[in-house]
């Protein structure tokens, strides 16, 4: 019995649906093809495949096959009605998933082969394609069986992703007339141990290869000109590549993750290597660049076991070129390269560094960070120490401390940047800080020589330099955020713990003191001789001070509401503190004696108690003046003594 389905037309439906006087009947399936054709296509099963008959044209496109076939060779010509069609193409899906097919012929009549039309034909071993039909895309993608492939010898394209996931194919011969292996053609092929490609191709374009951790090598013939991105991502097992002359620039990541690649032969005529072109080539320890080559692009041969590289021309070495190439001993600079952000960042073994250390370099502030081995320059190491007579650092080479100066003083984790600023807080603290002196008076003497050091740069307080630790020691400008790094930094040396704190719209000082934790704000006590408006208060007194930029000062640390002056410790400055004062100066335990230190000198006296008497009348508003200075109402008429 015949199955007979009509399928419209798009201007038979659309007569239809303009209430024209076309006679359409009202059923349209859902598998069918829409034609331009006028007249209708008709689906038919004849001796066990499925056509799609088109009789304007009188040609047929295979829609399917029964499922009981495994072995198929398209027919040129089919009869349905006594009419014969051409048949010239395979339809959109038309065998997907097919169970069964093992063994397909294409014939020469076919003219195009639709998309994923045998994809995922778990037992399709062989496939031969007489002809040159137009390859749609995934037309045998998935097809985990196909073992065996002859391609006419005329064929100039593979299609996009042909032979994807195809992951028993173990060889292929190519055509030899083929120009282009299109994207993804053989990607994920597990078992792709070897491959010729013509010598008439030109491209290779993007995942052709991706992925055929089999492959062991590969020669590029000398015609191609384009090697597009992730040309040849993960195969896993390439040792060898050399790149033909006529190829202009690796594009971006064709060779990542190529973890066993360890010769790479640059031609001559290359100008650009891509992004992350060689990222995670873990095994590629040495490469020469051309003379050409003007741009390297980002990740190029990131966390790659590149030892050294030498540039000697005008290179752009864009971000993270070499981020995390943790082998990298040796990079030896020509002094015209323009280094982009990170360009050599976190190369965790990078220890020398050979440059032309005079001349307008063009670097990024942070074009080595995280180089903590970074000891070296141009093969000798770089020394530093604290004069105490200038008050500064210097270098055993007098050179060094312009360029050091102007590249690198907004760096982060550069070996030696942080020598030189170790050794400047030592110089510091030894200077600074006397024998005998209490962690109050420590905390006061680095307060006063950060803002002796730098002024606030309220010309650009965006710059890098600005929001780094090192901000302080290699500026003699910075914000906020610098200023309280530089004091965090001082204070560790000093043997207090880290105190840096931020909110995201400033930046202070949260110092703990035995149990006791105060604020400093260096920043806003910066003025022409030290101001300590903002040394060492609660965190109440901060925001009560002044609320938006010091959001945040009530902090979880115990006791970090206990204000200074406040002996009885119940967070309020009152009489029953002066009193205490008055009559315990003696007796006062490690936390009382910090507390009651409002100048800062070490020592319990009388301008302690005048200061506490200050502080007290300011929170009430009741202060009056006299030879001894403020003083709450209550207090006139008593002595200096009294206090």
């Amino acid at each position: 019995m015949k199955r007979r389905n009509k399928i419209y037309t798009g201007a038979a439906i659309a007569a239809l649906l303009m209430g024209t006087a076309a006679a359409v009947p009202q059923t349209v399936l859902p598998n069918a093809t829409i034609t331009a054709s006028a007249a209708a296509t008709i689906r038919e099963t004849i001796g066990g495949v499925t056509y799609d008959f088109n009789s304007s044209t009188h040609t047929a496109t295979i829609a399917g096959i029964d499922a009981s076939i495994e072995s198929f060779t398209t027919p040129e010509k089919v009869t349905y009605d006594n009419i014969e069609y051409d048949v010239t193409a395979i339809r959109d899906y038309a065998l997907i998933s097919n169970s069964n097919l093992k063994t397909l012929t294409i014939t020469s009549n076919i003219k195009s082969l639709g998309i994923s039309c045998f994809s995922n034909c778990d037992k399709l071993e062989t496939v031969t394609i007489i002809g040159t039909p137009k390859i749609k895309r995934c037309a045998f993608e998935g097809c985990k069986a196909l073992k065996n492939v002859t391609l006419d010898a005329n064929m100039a394209e593979l299609g996009e992703k042909m032979f994807s996931c195809c992951e028993s194919l173990k060889t292929i011969t190519l055509p030899p007339e083929l120009t282009l292996i299109n994207c993804g053609a053989f990607s994920e092929c597990t078992s792709l141990s070897s491959i010729s490609i013509p010598e008439s191709v030109e491209t290779i374009d993007s995942f052709a290869f991706s992925g055929c951790t089999a492959l062991k090598a590969i020669k590029l013939p000398n015609k191609l000109q384009k090697l597009e991105n992730y040309a040849f991502q993960n195969c896993s097992l390439l040792k060898n590549i050399s790149i033909p002359e006529k190829v202009e620039a690796i594009s971006t990541g064709v060779f990542k993750e190529c973890t066993a690649l360890n010769n790479v032969t640059l031609n001559n005529g290359l100008k650009t290597i891509g992004d992350s072109a060689f990222e995670k080539c873990s095994s590629l320890t040495t490469i020469t660049i051309p003379e050409k080559v003007k741009d390297l692009k980002q990740g190029c041969f990131s966390e790659s076991g590149l030892t050294e590289f030498e540039s000697c021309a005008d290179l752009k070495i864009e971000s993270g070129a070499f981020v995390g190439a943790n082998n990298l001993t040796k990079v030896t600079l020509s002094g015209k390269e323009k280094l982009e952000s990170g360009a050599f960042a976190g190369c965790e073994n990078l220890s020398n560094l050979v440059v032309p250390i005079s001349g307008n370099l063009k670097w990024s502030y942070d074009a080595f960070d995280g180089c903590e081995k970074l000891f070296y320059i141009n093969n000798k190491e770089v020394n530093c120490s604290y004069n105490k007579e200038k008050k500064d650092m210097v270098f055993d080479r007098n050179e060094l401390y312009p360029f050091i100066h102007k590249y690198f003083n907004a760096s982060e984790k550069v070996g030696f940047v942080d020598k030189y600023v170790k050794k400047y807080c030592e110089g510091i603290v030894e200077q600074e800080v006397k024998p005998g002196m209490t962690k109050l008076q420590i905390a006061k003497a680095l307060h006063d020589w950060v803002i002796g050091k730098v002024d606030y740069d309220s010309a650009d307080t965006d710059a890098p330099r600005n929001h780094c630790d090192v901000s302080i020691f290699l500026n003699n400008k910075t914000v906020c955020d610098g200023y309280a790094r530089g004091y965090s930094i001082l204070m560790k040396e000093a043997g207090f713990d880290e105190s840096y704190y931020s909110n995201g719209v400033h930046a202070w000082n949260k110092i703990k003191i035995d149990n006791l934790c105060f604020n400093v704000d260096t920043t806003w006590d910066d003025s022409a001789k030290p101001d300590y408006e903002w040394f060492m208060l609660s965190g109440k007194e901060f925001v009560e001070k002044e609320a938006v930029n010091h959001k945040g000062a009530n902090d979880d640390y115990p006791y970090s509401g206990i204000p200074m002056g406040d002996l009885n410790m119940d967070k309020v400055i009152d009489e029953a503190d002066i009193e205490f004062l008055k009559n315990n100066s003696d007796t006062l335990n490690d936390n009382q004696k910090i507390l009651a230190d409002l100048n800062f000198n070490g020592k319990i006296d009388d301008e302690d108690l005048t200061l506490l008497g200050k502080k007290y009348g300011k929170r009430f508003g009741i202060v009056k003046k006299c030879a001894v200075g403020e003083y709450p109402k209550s207090w006139i008429g008593r002595s200096q003594a009294a206090w």
